[in-house]
């Protein structure tokens, strides 16, 4: 890993001391910050099939991004059939629509017609989804920008997974920065603190991807994972709170919420609610518990795993049991780290 400052070590060092006392901005905006994320790299995701195509030729996976696409576009599905059912059809219609113009390969003014469109209308989803206010606050903004750089889907990630050899990765790595400059473009003038370690940081990303093609010879894929981590701490340091989860409890915490209103959803027979929030809370404990709970107690780690599959894949009206046992599962969860 690289290394850091002094000052920026011992700002980062101030946050971690308020990570203890105030709740990260990614769990207190967790479900309008999933919305905005998934919005945000779906729409990547069907740019990267514009630019990069799907012939022979294309370094992109058809079946991976699909289950990209699919995934992407399940953190959201059943919060916006609750609120248009319209403009869902309308987003299902433009992924189909991309993809089949990626196939074809053969008309690309329609291809960047048809992900105009479908951008478009993914951010009438942010707008729909999200309030106003907090699209436009600060902090929010920021969880954006550090969720978009260091989540599973972000860029450290993907850049991480394609100097591995997954070169299918290396398309959204090299966009969502493109993202990221952009959405930071837009914040900088309300975080001047935050200013010259972003640019530096961003500045690595960039020499580390300087053209939208692969590089021949990738970096270490720890110089993507430290500069996407220097972003978090530079608007960390700026807004003077924490953005991203620290700490185990914050995160059970969060999955508890969220699985919780997957069997609500399940209740009131939302099955698309229900899956939305099933995945949210699986993709939290991936992310912040998994590897740590499989070490320290393998038996709940395996229970918690198969829980999430049963209630991503069943039914509504079909899940007391399941739900049940995951309360269960998770309060045992709880109990390793109280």
């Amino acid at each position: 890993m690289k290394k850091f400052t002094s000052a920026l070590l011992l700002s980062t060092a101030v946050i971690w001391s308020a990570a203890q006392a105030q709740e990260s901005a990614v769990a207190e905006y967790a479900e309008p910050l999933r919305w905005a994320a998934a919005t945000h790299l779906l729409g990547l995701q069907l740019q990267a099939l514009a630019d990069y195509g799907l012939d022979t030729h294309s370094i992109l996976d058809d079946d991976e991004a699909e289950q990209d696409q699919d995934q992407l576009l399940a953190l959201f599905a059943g919060s916006l059939a609750a609120a248009d059912a319209d403009l869902l059809q309308k987003v299902k219609a433009d992924i189909g629509d991309v993809r089949s113009l990626a196939a074809e390969g053969s008309d690309e003014a329609a291809l960047a017609q048809a992900v105009t469109q479908a951008q478009d209308n993914l951010a009438s989803v942010r707008t729909l989804l999200i309030a106003n206010a907090l699209i436009r606050d600060s902090t929010f903004q920021a969880a954006l920008i550090a969720e978009l750089a260091n989540s599973d889907f972000g860029v450290g990630e993907a850049y991480e997974d394609a100097a591995e050899g997954e070169l299918e990765a290396y398309p959204m790595a090299w966009l969502t920065l493109q993202r990221v400059d952009q959405l930071w473009a837009e914040l900088a003038s309300e975080l001047p603190a935050a200013s010259e370690e972003m640019e530096r940081a961003l500045g690595e990303l960039h020499a580390l991807m300087p053209t939208q093609q692969p590089p021949k010879a990738f970096s270490d894929p720890e110089d993507a994972e430290g500069a996407a981590l220097d972003i978090v701490f530079a608007l960390e340091n700026a807004l003077g709170r924490p953005l991203l989860i620290r700490g185990f409890k914050p995160a059970l915490s969060l999955m508890q919420r969220q699985g919780a209103a997957a069997c609500e959803a399940a209740q009131q027979d939302q099955e698309i609610l229900m899956l939305e929030q099933a995945l949210a809370a699986r993709i939290t404990y991936k992310a912040h518990v998994r590897s740590t709970l499989a070490t320290l107690a393998p038996e709940i780690d395996d229970d918690l795993d198969a829980l999430w599959k049963q209630l991503q894949a069943l039914r509504t009206g079909d899940g007391d049991e399941i739900c049940t046992a995951l309360q269960d599962a998770l309060q045992r969860a709880r109990d390793i780290f109280d």
